[in-house]
C-alpha cells in the first residue's frame, strides 16, 4: 500500500525553520508520494529562499529518478508570495514543470529584484583568436557590471557592487568545478539588498583540499575559504584566468560582515556571519551558495572599507602559510 506524506511552507524568511523543513523533507524523500503545499505561505526573503529551492531541487531531482510521485499544492495566483515565486521562477527551478516563469538564461531590469537567472560558464569564454584582446575576466567584469545595475544606477554603489559581484563569480567560476551558477536577488527601497550566486559543484572542501589537505570537512573548508590569500587557482596559474589571488571572498564577506550578513552553503554545511555572531546550520544538497546582505548599500564608504579590509588582509596572508599579495584584478576597485 502507497503512502503520502505532506509537508506544509509557512514561510521562506526565517533560516532556522527552513533548515527544519529542508531536513523533514529528507527525512520523507522516501515516501511513495510526497506533498508540498505552499496554501499559507506568506513570507520569503531572497538567500533563504534560494537556501531553501536547492534543498528542494535536489530532493524533487532525486524523487524523479527514483519514480517517486511529487505533488505541489496551493499556487493560487491571489496571493502574491505565489506570484512572486512563480515570476522568478522558483517552481521551474526546483524541477516542477508547467508552473511559472521559466529560469531565465539573461539577466533583466525588473525594478528591484533579480529573478533567478541561469548563466553558463561558457559565457565567460573568449574566442581563442581573440584572447590578447577580450580576457576572461573582462566577460566576467560586464556580466557582473550588469547584475549591479539592477540594483542602482548611482555610481559608487554600482561600481562597488560590480566589484562585490564580480570577485564571487570569479571565485565560483574557478573553484566549482561546475558548468553553470545561478544568480538571485532583491533590492528595497531602504538600501537593502541580498544577492545569492550559487552552483551544482564539488563544494568548497573539493576544491581546495589538494592545497590545504588538512581541510577535513566542509566547516573548516568554509572558514578557511574566507581568509585572505586563499585560493586553489592562485597557485595553480593555468586555472587562474581571472587573477584571482583569494582575496575576492575575503574582501566580500568582511563588508558583508560588517553591513550586513554573509551566507556561505557548501554541501551539507551552512555558516551565517555577522558583525555580531556565526550561526551553523546543517543541509543536504550539493554545490556551494554564496549570499551577501546589505542593510544599506548606500551608507558605505566603499573605497575606503575595501582599502582597509584589502591592507588588514594583506598583512594576515603574509604571515600565513602560503604568503600572497592581492591582485591587479583584486585592486581594480580604485
Amino acid at each position: 500500500m502507497s503512502t503520502a506524506e505532506k509537508i506544509d511552507i509557512f514561510s521562506l524568511s526565517q533560516l532556522d525553520i527552513v533548515i527544519s523543513l529542508c531536513c523533514e523533507l529528507n527525512a520523507k524523500k522516501d515516501c511513495d508520494e510526497l506533498i508540498i503545499n505552499f496554501t499559507s505561505i506568506r513570507y520569503v526573503k531572497p538567500a533563504v529562499t534560494a537556501l531553501f529551492a536547492r534543498e528542494i531541487r535536489s530532493i524533487v531531482k532525486y524523487r524523479t529518478e527514483k519514480a517517486l510521485k511529487t505533488k505541489v499544492q496551493g499556487l493560487n495566483d491571489s496571493n502574491r508570495v505565489i506570484s512572486y515565486l512563480k515570476f522568478i521562477g522558483f517552481f521551474k527551478f526546483i524541477g516542477v514543470k508547467n508552473c511559472g516563469e521559466d529560469v531565465r538564461t539573461n539577466v533583466i531590469r525588473n525594478g528591484r529584484y533579480i529573478p533567478i537567472t541561469k548563466f553558463s560558464y561558457l559565457r565567460f569564454k573568449p574566442d581563442p583568436d581573440f584572447r590578447e584582446i577580450v580576457h576572461p575576466a573582462d566577460l566576467i567584469e560586464t556580466e557582473a557590471s550588469e547584475i549591479s545595475r539592477l540594483f542602482t544606477t548611482d555610481s559608487m554603489p554600482h561600481k562597488s557592487l560590480k566589484y562585490v559581484i564580480c570577485e564571487i563569480l570569479r571565485n565560483a567560476y574557478e573553484h566549482s568545478l561546475s558548468d553553470n551558477f545561478f544568480v538571485f536577488g532583491q533590492y528595497w527601497k531602504t538600501g537593502e539588498m541580498e544577492l545569492v550566486i550559487l552552483d551544482d559543484g564539488v563544494g568548497i572542501q573539493q576544491t581546495l583540499i589538494t592545497k590545504y589537505p588538512y581541510l577535513t570537512n566542509q566547516y573548516d573548508a568554509i572558514m578557511k575559504s574566507l581568509e585572505p590569500g586563499v585560493s586553489r587557482a592562485s597557485f595553480e596559474p593555468e586555472l587562474n584566468e581571472y587573477g584571482n589571488s583569494g582575496f575576492g571572498l575575503y574582501v566580500v564577506s568582511e563588508l558583508a560582515k560588517k553591513h550586513g550578513a554573509i551566507l556561505v552553503a557548501s554541501n551539507e554545511t551552512a555558516i551565517v556571519i555577522n558583525k555580531d555572531r556565526k550561526s551553523v546550520f546543517s543541509t543536504t544538497a550539493k554545490g556551494t551558495l554564496v549570499c551577501i546582505k546589505i542593510n544599506n548599500i548606500w551608507g558605505i564608504n566603499y573605497d575606503n572599507e575595501i582599502d582597509s579590509i584589502i591592507t588588514e588582509g594583506q598583512k594576515i596572508s603574509l604571515q600565513g602559510e602560503y604568503p600572497v599579495s592581492p591582485s591587479k584584478r583584486t585592486l581594480s576597485y580604485k
